[in-house]
């Protein structure tokens, strides 16, 4: 008997004794992927949540199983995820019979998993990364992230190369942006949980991280969570006295029903980014993703913003593609 199969029959037997409580929760079926990039280099390592699954991809390698990818394929979109990846279920409570039929040789996983430490111990071996806090600045945290999967992926080089990407991303759509405007006008950035309540992002977040980078200034000053963003309702944001100028981003998904009902509310339509028409909406970017979701973020806001400023002032130019070297694989 080989040392692998010796280790995954262990695994299985101590599975079978430690979780039954869970062993009953099916995987959610995998999503269909489009995936655009084949060139990835498959592992066995498992990323039970979506930033670090897509940090892996980021970096160019393919996990060997990943929580919820149909949750993965709306709430973060890109880097896609190839169909080779097995769905392990829920992210919160993943299919642990899977996992051990799996083999997988290392877990990688966030803080906020650790209660379920004792299950996924006879599992494999783990690493539990602290990803969204108040406590450090997120930028650099997510470099030092990064840093420590490439290395477990023994490919310290692929983390320098996300990072230049990334740096690249953020310099070229500052200069799109102050060859738009003067001076870039102010955002507001929601994404609405029903059709009278949103989180909107600010401190702490990948999306200030990224309006940071780009020097944007942000008019929501009310005191965010660990994970960048507060709650607040229609009529909170009726109360404030924002810009004439300020932008108002919606990040997709909506959902279903909120947009209609936004047409009829009579609240809705008194917001000064409404009634100047300066609401811009953007697709799915994951709030509380990597790199990836930062240059994918940096991309589509740039992009919003400087075509809604050509629009607005006609001997501005709209933006033009980014060069190749600077988007993420």
């Amino acid at each position: 008997m080989t040392y692998r199969s010796y280790r995954f029959i262990t695994r299985l037997l101590c599975l079978l004794i430690f979780s039954l409580p869970i062993n009953a929760v099916a995987a959610e079926a995998p999503a269909p992927t489009d995936t655009t990039n084949t060139r990835l280099k498959p592992t066995r390592l498992v990323a039970l949540n979506w930033t670090l699954a897509e940090t892996m991809v980021g970096l160019g390698y393919q996990p060997l199983g990943v929580g919820n990818l149909r949750g993965y394929q709306q709430w973060v979109a890109e880097p896609r995820m190839p169909d080779q990846v097995h769905d392990l279920g829920l992210r919160i409570q993943p299919n642990l019979e899977l996992l051990a039929t799996l083999n997988p040789d290392a877990i990688l996983m966030p803080a906020f998993y650790e209660p379920m430490l004792d299950r996924l111990r006879p599992v494999a071996p783990f690493k539990v990364y602290k990803l969204y806090s108040t406590e450090t600045d997120l930028w650099h945290r997510l470099q030092a992230v990064t840093r420590d999967v490439a290395q477990r992926l023994h490919d310290p080089s692929a983390a320098d190369q996300l990072i230049h990407q990334t740096d690249a991303t953020f310099k070229y759509w500052r200069q799109q942006l102050a060859q738009a405007a003067s001076e870039p006008p102010p955002v507001l950035i929601v994404q609405f949980m029903d059709a009278r309540h949103m989180r909107v992002f600010a401190k702490h977040g990948l999306y200030q991280l990224v309006l940071d980078q780009l020097g944007l200034r942000n008019v929501w000053d009310i005191p965010t969570n660990g994970w960048g963003f507060s709650m607040a309702s229609i009529d909170e944001l009726a109360q404030k006295s924002l810009p004439a100028e300020t932008r108002l981003i919606i990040v997709d998904p909506m959902p279903l029903g909120v947009k209609e009902r936004l047409q009829h509310s009579g609240l809705w339509q008194l917001l000064r980014p409404v009634q100047q028409q300066h609401v811009l909406n953007i697709p799915a970017v994951w709030s509380f993703g990597s790199l990836p979701s930062v240059q994918r973020f940096t991309r589509l806001l740039g992009a919003a913003l400087v075509n809604d400023l050509a629009a607005t002032n006609p001997p501005k130019t709209a933006a033009r593609p980014q060069p190749d070297n600077a988007i993420s694989p």
